[in-house]
């Protein structure tokens, strides 16, 4: 692998020479006569990482390969000086910014003295200055920016002015007809891999220095119009766009004589650059057109999607934090509530106070021992307790030292019976505060433990993998599937991988295979949809189980509405809840009270709120109802990854697992949700199998069956492998044991999970 990545990093230094060498090549011929322009590419170079020393020797070897030696010591006295200047810098680490104006002009000293022509080494010098921060701009939109990035317009005239003078140089260095040859090969190969409307402008580009030369701006038509018919005919077929090439330059230089030398050996040379564009493999067009086009990896977007994650994850915690102090709170206010020993004696001070204390007989009253009021308060001690264990208190309630010893004992029941039903009263308004308050207090603990999970999930940061991205888009490319981006990113231990094609035209099987090849993973297309007019595609691990299901209902019959309702849907962490709510009886009543129960339960835990907190709010909310309404609740919970599955029973008959080995009971033994106040779900768990099946069903089923052995051996006559089959044979035959009369609603709900 070493060996390899200095083979490829010599063989990439290699052509970078190759290209600066050629850049100084047609420099050389840009102006009509010989001077120390070409050394403008030069600082470019040096900047972005070339040897100056290496520059140096390819400029003196331009100089001697077109016999231009009196250029030799005026050009190495520049490279010399400016090789020093990038020297230092690099030592330091930096790179020169507008001071290379001062360097440069600084290193034409010598040449600008001994030229001789004050005014014509003074445009020299300033050119070659000028152009040298050209060069450096277009350079680093090509090396460091990228061109899969759009262009500023400074970028683009710079750019553009770059273009015109290697190009300008060209021509002179080859001849205009040669020069040609290769514009013409250029414009086809631009129209086919880039977005409409830059070959135009590239054909305008290129055709400025054939303008210059010729000093004919007419020769700009023919370049113009060969872009614009490739343009429209590379989306019909590129061999039709290279035939029209040959038509089109017969025609042109019939009509405009724009070569009087035109003849068979020019038509043939431009028919070999034709034949050469058919014989580019479709591959390399795709992978131009991908390295022109879109974007490249967004490195900041992808950080700051992790840094806002960390924010968020922030923000959740500290709201979890106000709803577990406020779920506290709650908690806190429960405990500091009156006791029956404080009310006991509040109620016994009050009628001491109000009846004993102010009794015509309390002078001679002999409960009155030496004045000592303790006395007559242990007695009525003993009738408040009384009266507060029946809730009203009467003479034959009365203790016997009392009735015998008192008086005015009708007024003292009556003072306790009056302050009882107050106590009464005051007592069902804090038990109704007091539940507010409960159910307060678990909605926020719900709610808190719902943001602390939320908030753990999103802390961790998305794992990009830059190299793997790379290697994608070359597999896919080679594939001849032209991803315009792709990301990967993994959290805990799933991993994402999204794709933007530029058209829907994609074979979803080859980019499966492709990507699980490269990654070593199964990865399966999740998610697809039309982004912005391309084609967004995301693939995953898909999950290694799948469930189908099956549901057959039935309607009490004389009944216009069902009492059961059924859901089956997908909750956090890749679970699917299955459940049936039974409401008492049958009809509207019932039926709105098994929906309203499933409808709270199916949103809470679709919210990510746990079993243990879910349950008893939905419980707590259900008895707030004056109606005494209640529903028998059947949930099953499924894990995708492991198939356990948690059942939890309220007043819920038996659930069955149809299994190879036989059939599974899952028990309930709890009352119907919304009866008592206070409930803690009971889970019965287990793991399933492939293949197996599980059966939910409302009390109108079971009923139906003489036993539940009787429901057993029908269901071991069936075969478990369609779902609804089995619910439609299980509602059948409960309607046939009550000669097709239904005598409760009755609910099915069947579920078979298999391998994906």
């Amino acid at each position: 692998m070493k060996k390899l990545f200095i083979k490829n990093s010599f063989n990439s230094l290699i052509v970078k020479y190759l290209v600066s060498f050629f850049v100084y090549l047609v420099l050389y011929f840009t102006l009509p006569v010989p001077t120390p322009f070409l050394i403008s590419a030069y600082p470019s170079f040096a900047i972005y990482g070339l040897n100056p020393i290496i520059l140096t020797l390819q400029v003196l070897l331009v100089l001697l390969i077109n016999k231009a030696y009196f250029l030799i010591l005026p050009s190495l006295i520049s490279l010399v000086i400016l090789s020093v200047v990038f020297l230092i810098y690099k030592r330091r680490n930096t790179k020169p910014s507008y001071e290379l104006t001062l360097y440069i002009l600084l290193s034409l000293t010598y040449y600008f003295v001994t030229e001789g022509n004050f005014y014509y080494a003074f445009l020299i010098s300033i050119a070659t200055t000028v152009v040298s921060f050209i060069f450096i701009s277009t350079l680093n939109f090509i090396v460091v920016k990228g061109l899969k990035f759009y262009p500023t317009p400074q970028e683009i005239i710079l750019l553009t002015l770059a273009v015109i003078m290697v190009h300008l140089g060209l021509i002179n260095l080859i001849t205009p007809f040669y020069t040609k040859l290769i514009t013409v090969f250029l414009i086809l190969f631009i129209s086919k891999t880039t977005v409409d409307g830059v070959g135009i402008y590239a054909s305008i580009v290129l055709s400025i220095p054939f303008i210059i030369f010729y000093k004919d701006p007419t020769i700009s038509v023919y370049f113009v119009f060969i872009a614009f018919l490739t343009g429209i005919l590379n989306n019909v077929s590129h061999y039709i766009s290279g035939i029209s090439i040959l038509i089109t330059d017969y025609l042109f230089n019939y009509i405009f004589n724009f070569n009087p030398n035109y003849g068979v050996y020019e038509f043939c040379l431009l028919t070999l650059v034709v034949i050469i564009y058919f014989l580019i493999p479709k591959k390399a067009f795709i992978y131009t057109k991908s390295h022109l086009t879109g974007y490249k990896n967004k490195y900041l977007i992808k950080q700051t999607i992790n840094n806002n994650r960390l924010i968020i994850a922030d923000k959740l915690y500290d709201l979890s934090h106000v709803f577990n102090d406020i779920s506290n709170c709650f908690e806190e206010f429960k405990k500091c509530e009156l006791d029956d020993n404080v009310i006991k004696k509040s109620i016994v001070d009050k009628v001491y106070t109000e009846v004993c204390k102010c009794c015509n007989f309390s002078n001679t009253c002999p409960l009155f021992l030496n004045k000592n009021q303790n006395n007559v308060k242990i007695y009525l001690e003993k009738v408040v307790e009384i009266g507060l264990a029946k809730n009203k208190i009467t003479f034959m309630d009365t203790p016997k030292e009392l009735s015998d010893n008192c008086g005015e004992i009708n007024p003292i029941l009556y003072a306790v019976n009056k302050e009882l039903n107050d106590y009464k009263a005051l007592s069902n308004e804090r038990e109704s505060l007091s539940t507010s308050k409960e159910l307060i207090a678990k909605q926020a603990d719900g709610i808190a433990k719902m943001l602390y999970s939320l908030a753990f999930t999103t802390s961790a940061t998305l794992k990009f993998n830059y190299e793997i991205e790379n290697e994608i888009t070359k597999a896919l490319l080679k594939k001849g599937l032209n991803p315009l981006e792709v990301l990967i990113f993994t959290n805990n231990n799933q991993i994402t991988i999204s794709l933007l094609f530029n058209n829907d035209k994609i074979n979803v099987n080859l980019l499966e295979k492709t990507v699980s090849y490269v990654t070593q993973k199964p990865l399966k297309v999740l998610n697809a949809i039309n982004l912005n007019n391309n084609y967004y595609v995301t693939l995953s691990i898909p999950k290694k189980y799948k469930t189908i299901f099956g549901v057959a209902t039935a309607t009490k019959t004389l009944s216009d509405f069902s009492g059961d309702t059924h859901t089956e849907v997908l909750i956090p962490n890749s679970k699917v809840l299955y459940a049936i709510s039974d409401g008492m009886g049958s009809g509207k009543t019932a039926k709105k009270i098994s929906t309203t129960t499933l409808t709270l339960i199916e949103s809470f835990y679709k919210a990510g709120l746990p079993s243990e907190t879910v349950l008893p709010l939905v419980n707590k909310i259900l008895t707030l109802n004056t109606d005494e309404n209640f529903s028998a609740l059947d949930i099953a919970v499924l894990d995708l990854d492991s198939l356990s599955v948690d059942f939890i029973k309220f007043g819920a008959p038996r659930g069955y697992v149809i299994t190879e080995r036989g059939i599974k009971i899952v028990e309930g033994n709890t009352l119907p949700i919304g009866i008592l106040k206070e409930v803690q779900p009971v889970v019965a768990n287990t793991t399933l199998k492939p293949n197996d099946v599980l059966i939910l069903i409302s009390d109108g089923i079971h009923d139906a069956f003489n036993s539940s052995s009787d429901l057993i051996d029908y269901l071991k006559e069936l075969t478990p492998l369609n779902p609804q089959s089995i619910a439609d044979n299980v509602l059948n035959k409960a309607r046939q044991l009550n000669d097709n009369v239904n005598l409760d609603d009755m609910t099915v709900l069947c579920v078979r999970v298999y391998s994906v």
